[in-house]
């Protein structure tokens, strides 16, 4: 979650980018801090991740990252031995908390950044380590999980943090970006940084995140096309951090608890307010994409449950998106029942995507007399 920053060479003047922009890097004069190359890769420890659920979890973080639509990807591999400052960029879990400075995770970034008299500033990293808590007591808030089902999850009730979330978000900062508080991303609160359909939950780069990486390594030309649905949103500030939580429905009858989340009640034939966040996570704008809302006995979220409304919206990849829609309960449903209010983007194929994984998400409603 912290970055802590090495520097080598001269620093001359290292400020914030332009508080204009939708993300945060690290500037030296007018060149923003990143890499001088396209790729960077990573050895992870094989004490810390062994052969297994641990190695195939950050696997699968580094292949969640690769997914921006950027020219920029990571490579990963293993190694024996591991220290800061070497001159590789690597990856592994401690318990030594003058390194972890009582964080999660932490990222060191090691920097060469100069003035050159008639040529101008000379700035770029040279290694980015990332080191996670791995405390190991009960009472410990940061242990981990590599699994995907939600009910492990803090948000979801559960006691873990998924480590490809955090993965992510530290992988972020070893690309230049730093932390932001003022949009529903990946670098502010990144365990509310989530998808999720029924059970499965994964973490993602976002389109906030995905945008910075083209803005400091440019855009690929061959990338995903992809959007997304989300059931979190945008919540408020909490230092350098941005807080997320559920999206919600509004002009409910109340609220209740449904495996973990905020469910809330509703009348056959009532119109509410249903709540989403939508993303561009792809490299060009999606053009009248259709989203369909359901009403479905579980909270798997298809195109096979009761379709009760669709729209279509067009998403540029800037900033990410939350809006409210009216849509009308069915008169058939059965009372004092749980079901969920799902919607789903893109049902038809109307782009094609890389990824359909995270087309559909939920929330929960109980319809009552």
């Amino acid at each position: 979650m912290r970055i802590a920053s090495l520097i080598l060479g001269t620093l001359l003047a290292l400020s914030l980018a332009a508080p204009a922009e939708a993300y945060r890097y690290r500037v030296c004069g007018n060149v923003p801090l990143k890499l001088s190359g396209n790729s960077l890769t990573l050895y992870a420890s094989t004490n810390s991740f062994p052969a297994g659920s641990w190695y195939t979890g950050l696997q699968n973080a580094v292949s969640q990252f690769n997914r921006n639509p950027s020219n920029f990807y990571y490579n990963l591999t293993t190694t024996t031995s591991v220290s800061l400052g070497n001159g590789r960029s690597e990856v592994w879990g401690s318990t030594n908390q003058s390194i972890l400075q009582n964080a999660p995770a932490i990222a060191y970034s090691w920097w060469q950044c100069y003035y050159v008299p008639f040529y101008g500033y000379v700035a770029y990293m040279t290694e980015g380590d990332v080191i996670f808590d791995y405390t190991s007591t009960t009472a410990n808030p940061f242990e981990w999980t590599t699994s995907h089902s939600r009910t492990n999850l803090i948000r979801y009730g559960g006691s873990k943090r998924l480590l490809q979330g955090t993965a992510t978000h530290e992988f972020g900062h070893a690309i230049g970006l730093l932390h932001e508080n003022r949009w529903y991303n990946v670098m502010g609160s990144d365990f509310t940084h989530l998808h999720t359909n029924s059970t499965t939950t994964d973490a993602y780069v976002g389109e906030d995140a995905g945008t910075a990486a083209v803005f400091l390594y440019g855009l690929w030309a061959g990338g995903p096309q992809d959007v997304a649905l989300e059931h979190f949103k945008y919540l408020g500030t909490s230092g350098e951090y941005s807080t997320h939580q559920f999206t919600q429905l509004f002009n409910t009858l109340g609220t209740l608890t449904i495996n973990g989340m905020t469910g809330y009640y509703v009348r056959r034939g009532q119109t509410i307010q249903a709540e989403f966040t939508f993303e561009n996570v792809g490299r060009t704008t999606a053009s009248n994409i259709p989203v369909r809302f359901y009403i479905s006995t579980n909270d798997l979220i298809s195109t096979s449950d009761t379709l009760i409304k669709q729209i279509s919206v067009t998403l540029s990849r800037d900033t990410v998106s939350t809006w409210k829609y009216s849509v009308t309960i069915p008169s058939n449903l059965a009372l004092n029942t749980n079901y969920f209010l799902g919607a789903y983007i893109n049902p038809v194929g109307t782009i094609s995507e890389t990824d359909y994984s995270n087309n559909g998400t939920f929330l929960p409603i109980r319809v009552i007399p």
